[in-house]
C-alpha cells in the first residue's frame, strides 16, 4: 500500500497518549527538502535536517518494513 503525501493545512500526524509525539513520518519541507521527523501535539516538529529553517509543507506515514525470509547470514554470503 502506498502513501500519499498530505498537506500540514489539511491534516497533521497523530501523537501518542503522553509522550505527546508522533511516530517519524516521511516530511517535505519548504526548501524542497526530504527527511523523517515526528510531530509534537505542542505544533513543533523534531526534524533531522542540515538547515534549521525548513516549513514542513507535507508529510505522510512510513511504510512498515519489507518482511526478509533470509537471516542476515544469508544475505551477507549472497553479496560475495
Amino acid at each position: 500500500m502506498m502513501s500519499e503525501w498530505i498537506s500540514v493545512d489539511d491534516k497533521l500526524p497523530c501523537t501518542k497518549d503522553m509522550s505527546g509525539w508522533s511516530e517519524d513520518v516521511f516530511i517535505y519541507t519548504s526548501y524542497n527538502a526530504a527527511g523523517v521527523a515526528a510531530y509534537n501535539k505542542d505544533g513543533f516538529w523534531d526534524i533531522d535536517l542540515q538547515y534549521g529553517t525548513e516549513l514542513v509543507v507535507y508529510w505522510m506515514s512510513v511504510p512498515p518494513p519489507p518482511n526478509y525470509s533470509m537471516s542476515w547470514q544469508q544475505l551477507l554470503a549472497q553479496e560475495n
